[in-house]
């Protein structure tokens, strides 16, 4: 990691952005976070000013507003150091059916999640990045983004447009030597997620629990300093991506609490039927009759062989 190389989180003063603020401290770098409230960033920066070796610095910035984050970004650029790494965590939910949602609430949850990335991405590289050749962002996603959720509609789409922005923007900058990944948790114990909600779907994760923020922090890091991986999203919903290759989640969820012995040596049709997966039928199933070819067939009968 290069001497000084600042990292900036947007929304790093709760959730997945303060675990992203504390693992680069401990790796070092000089962090600088941003919240809209004042009183969240003078406590991130309390909590966080132990977390490691690097130093921490705290900004109020509305990530709304085109002229706060510029201000912002020239501020770390300023006090921080150059900034190398950026991350856009900062974001809203809002659980609600579409019909019932104003269009006040829309522009809200659009203009922070979506519009404030933009913004963000932007000022960075506006303020150094470019001409420095060099930097890495990672932006903060959500499985909902990619698999959608009633009661979430709003929410979901900008998630979802943040894939597009990541992608593009990663072919936009990859001859600049800047980076542009996303991480994509699933189910997270963050104070944006209802307990309720966690404790309905504990039961369906194979793992018996949700994720942390501090096992995102660890995915974001891993984007952030690659070096050579660029336009990825990287899905932190492993227990959903089991489920799918299921023919019943209740039968496999029932397998799972077996043991591991109990498929040991039989055929992997019986392992499957154990683990409550579809069966494949046999190689012979899947293969079609072959029949030589047309000019085979006619040199064959040339030469009395058909």
């Amino acid at each position: 990691m290069a001497a000084r190389a600042a990292c900036v989180v947007f929304g790093g003063t709760r959730g997945i952005g303060l675990a992203v603020a504390r693992r680069f401290l401990r790796a070092g770098c000089p962090v600088a976070v941003f919240s809209r409230d004042r009183d969240n960033v003078e406590a991130a920066v309390e909590q966080l000013s132990s977390s490691g070796p690097g130093v921490v610095h705290g900004h109020c910035c509305d990530v709304r507003n085109e002229a706060s984050v510029h201000e912002a970004m020239a501020w770390a650029e300023q006090e921080v150091g150059p900034v190398r790494y950026l991350v856009t965590s900062a974001g809203i939910n809002l659980d609600r059916l579409l019909v019932q949602t104003s269009e006040e609430d829309m522009r809200s949850v659009l203009d922070t999640n979506l519009m404030g990335s933009l913004l963000c991405c932007r000022a960075a590289l506006k303020a150094g990045m470019l001409r420095r050749r060099e930097g890495s962002i990672v932006t903060v996603g959500s499985v909902v983004g990619a698999k959608g959720n009633a009661g979430q509609t709003v929410y979901a789409s900008s998630k979802a447009a943040l894939v597009g922005l990541t992608r593009s923007l990663a072919k936009e900058l990859a001859s600049r030597n800047i980076t542009v990944n996303m991480v994509q948790p699933g189910f997270i114990d963050t104070g944006m997620t209802r307990a309720e909600h966690l404790k309905a779907v504990e039961g369906h994760i194979p793992l018996k629990r949700p994720g942390g923020a501090e096992e995102v922090a660890e995915a974001v890091h891993f984007l952030a300093t690659s070096g050579y991986v660029t336009g990825q999203v990287l899905p932190g919903r492993g227990h959903q991506l089991l489920l799918q290759r299921c023919a019943n989640p209740a039968r496999t969820s029932a397998a799972q609490d077996r043991p591991w012995d109990r498929t040991r040596g039989s055929s992997s049709s019986a392992r499957s039927q154990a683990q409550g997966l579809p069966t494949m039928p046999p190689a012979q199933a899947w293969a079609r009759p072959t029949r030589p070819h047309s000019c085979v067939r006619a040199r064959c009968r040339r030469k009395g062989r058909m």
